[in-house]
């Protein structure tokens, strides 16, 4: 099977779990918005901003960098287990002691257990990053697949059931642990290696080597997406906050929902490939091409219906998240259109390109963050995030087409049937919506016509090529399936 196909097979694995796993939190979101508050929303957020503040050191890179290394694989993984297994102790210890003096700043009791109780996380965290790793070197999705809905499934009945029967913002903390040790279990049971605790400082320092500007990156991305829950609700209290949180998670489902998914599967790939940049700029731009194909439309439908579907499903104590919805959709598509270089600038050796670009981006938010916030709200902080990502995006397609010679024209092309269908998309979704009004079968068949119209309108824009990979990949997912089945 040639490398194309594999990547094509494990695309489709990877996107239909993340398809399942999208559709189980987006309802969940949806009920757990019905049974709780929004300053529950608030406390969670807080709290995880300083779990996963400290979650910046919990691998340093390494993760990736066992993907990448060409060294033995075994010696290498109980190297890195054991240095993650150091680090997890240490900022479960550090989250433990600090609990207290965040709860005090932000003037909130209840914020100092919760830490303390997610602190549990890191040592989860650590004892899964490793056969994870070595899963996706291998390319085998189907058990990373297996233990992600098994996990999240796990965790989001928990967590329903735990707020169905008032345990209020605690079922948000345990229903989380719950699933997170679930999936722990599940890993170990599904994969073959053990650690053997043994330490080899020279692989220790070639990891650790090429992991530094992956840690730095995380560390600029991890504030870049986070600081602004920070500010929003210091300077706005927890229920702006949790107005906040919930239209930053709506909008980014293209990112989260779809670019993810080809992290997973590019990496490795492009890895394999990273030799030979007549394959790799192949690659990159079909990459780009189906990105953008699901990405694009998906911001100018969360547009068009935004104020509908919050009005109509979650109510009126999450209105004022709206304003904040219909300009976050645009940083969900920035960065899921930025998301599609890391995965080359990795694979070509040049993570620090990476590093380089959010590092701005992070100073500019600094700078802007807190007065933007401090003047317009949460508006104010959600053009503040869009409009630096804007630019990052901008100058991060710049490096990728000097590194794999690829003209703009190219681009171009690319994009342009995308946004033409999602327009005529989005005037379809306007339009029927002056004459249907807020209701919630008119909001659904509203939206199952909006897919329709640009369906059929990238069908016609693209002369139907789109549809050569898609049926290429379900051709090569049933002839798998066929083959286990046998």
């Amino acid at each position: 099977m040639s490398l194309k196909q594999k990547t094509l097979i494990n695309t489709g694995i990877v996107f239909g779990a993340s398809v399942i796993n999208r559709i189980i939190n987006f309802i969940s979101k949806i009920v757990l918005a019905i049974l709780l508050k929004p300053s529950d929303f608030g406390l969670v957020g807080i709290a995880g901003f300083v779990i996963n503040t400290l979650a910046l050191f919990k691998e340093m890179g390494l993760e990736a960098a066992l993907i990448y290394t060409k060294r033995e694989i075994k010696k290498a993984a109980d190297t890195a287990f054991i240095v993650l297994l150091i680090i997890a102790v240490l900022l479960s210890a550090i989250a433990f002691l600090s609990a207290p003096l965040v709860a005090s700043f932000y003037e909130e009791r209840l914020l100092s257990p919760i830490i303390r109780t997610l602190s549990l996380t890191f040592i989860f965290t650590a004892l899964i990053i490793v056969p994870h790793a070595l899963f996706t070197k291998e390319l085998q999705f189907k058990k990373i697949t297996m233990v992600q809905i098994f996990s999240a499934s796990v965790g989001v009945s928990s967590t329903i059931t735990l707020a169905y029967i008032n345990f209020g913002v605690w079922s948000l903390v345990y229903g989380g642990l719950i699933g997170g040790f679930a999936g722990l279990i599940l890993m170990y049971m599904v994969s073959d290696w053990r650690p053997n605790f043994s330490f080899d400082k020279e692989v220790a320092k070639e990891l650790i080597g090429y992991g530094k500007f992956m840690f730095g990156t995380t560390m600029a991305v991890f504030f870049i997406q986070n600081l602004d829950n920070a500010v929003v609700g210091k300077v706005m209290g927890m229920s702006m906050l949790g107005a906040y949180i919930m239209a930053y998670s709506i909008a980014n489902m293209p990112a989260t929902g779809i670019t993810n998914v080809t992290h997973i599967v590019t990496f490795p790939t492009y890895s394999k490939i990273s030799d030979n940049r007549k394959d790799l700029r192949k690659a990159y731009l079909e990459v780009f091409k189906y990105i953008s194909l699901f990405s694009i439309p998906l911001t100018f439908g969360i547009l068009a219906i935004s104020s509908e579907f919050i009005t109509v499903v979650l109510k009126e104590k999450w209105l004022p998240a709206i304003p904040a919805l219909q300009i976050l959709c645009f940083f969900g598509l920035f960065r899921s259109l930025a998301g599609t270089t890391g995965e080359v600038f990795k694979a070509v050796g040049k993570p620090s390109i990476l590093f380089k670009s959010y590092a701005a981006q992070l100073v500019a938010i600094v700078i802007l963050l807190y007065p933007m916030t401090l003047w317009y709200g949460i508006i104010g902080t959600s053009i503040t995030v869009t409009a630096t990502l804007f630019f990052v995006m901008l100058w991060q397609l710049k490096k990728i087409s000097e590194i794999l010679e690829i003209r703009g024209i190219a681009i171009i092309k690319i994009l342009t049937p995308c946004i033409a269908a999602s327009l005529m998309m989005f005037l379809t979704l306007y339009l029927s919506y002056m004459y249907s009004g807020y209701n919630i079968l008119y909001l659904i068949l509203r939206i199952m016509a909006g897919f329709l119209v640009y369906s059929v309108s990238l069908y016609m824009l693209t002369k139907g090529e789109i549809w050569v990979d898609i049926k290429e990949l379900k051709r090569l997912v049933t002839s798998r399936v066929k083959k286990y089945e046998s």
